[in-house]
């Protein structure tokens, strides 16, 4: 059974709870803070944990797989992984540091479900020197969401990327005027090694990439309100 597959089968089992809006999540998180009750307790945070399941199905559908691809374990595992993941940052009240669910997500989501799975950086940057395929599909998550440029240069405004990341991402999408350039180009130019051009663009495309999770959150929560 092949990966989404397996992601959209898991969906049709969670499909049917309540799709809490962030507010509404962050509400029931400050309750159970202030609940003393221990069965209320269980309850609302049971209620909390399956009211979002749907973020953690949307993170996941917009996820770059490949990195995560091994012998060791299949899609079940990163979904319980991410699972896991999500109910550890609800019961550490990461709802409560955060205004949207992206948020959640920019605060080292993907480096916690490594963890869990057991996969090492190393691992990971090997992939990544190996096979330019695993960049290029991060980059199409993000080009094919939108049209035009313009939509890519109004969320790197909301996208916190670090002056190396924002000035790699500019110049290899040509974007806000830049001259379009390549990893050789850009290479020579910055005197870092294309594996490091190719490092920085994966992590300020995963950020781009969940902020554009984000608003898709944002807007179908919104429908629902």
């Amino acid at each position: 059974m092949k990966n989404e597959e397996i992601l959209n089968n898991w969906y049709d089992s969670i499909k049917e709870y309540p799709k809490l809006s962030f507010k509404e999540a962050k509400e029931l998180s400050e309750k159970i803070n202030n609940t003393n009750f221990a069965n209320q307790k269980i309850e609302l945070r049971q209620s909390l944990i399956l009211g979002t399941l749907h973020v953690v199905y949307v993170y996941l559908k917009n996820q770059n797989l490949d990195l995560y691809q091994s012998k060791s374990y299949d899609m079940n595992d990163i979904i319980n992984s991410a699972i896991e993941t999500w109910i550890n940052i609800i019961d550490s009240n990461g709802l409560l540091n955060q205004e949207n669910y992206f948020g959640l997500f920019n605060n080292g989501f993907d480096q916690m479900i490594v963890n869990r799975l057991g996969i090492s950086n190393n691992e990971i940057n090997e992939k990544l020197s190996i096979d330019d395929k695993v960049v290029k599909k991060m980059e199409y998550t993000v080009t094919d969401t939108i049209e035009d440029k313009v939509f890519i240069e109004s969320i790197l405004l909301d996208t916190d990327l670090n002056p190396l990341e924002r000035f790699i991402i500019n110049k290899l999408f040509g974007l806000n005027n830049e001259d379009q350039e390549t990893y050789e180009t850009l290479s020579e130019k910055l005197k870092l090694k294309k594996e490091e051009i190719k490092h920085t663009e994966k992590d300020a495309l995963i950020k781009l990439r969940n902020t554009i999770i984000g608003l898709q959150l944002h807007n179908n929560n919104s429908k629902t309100l």
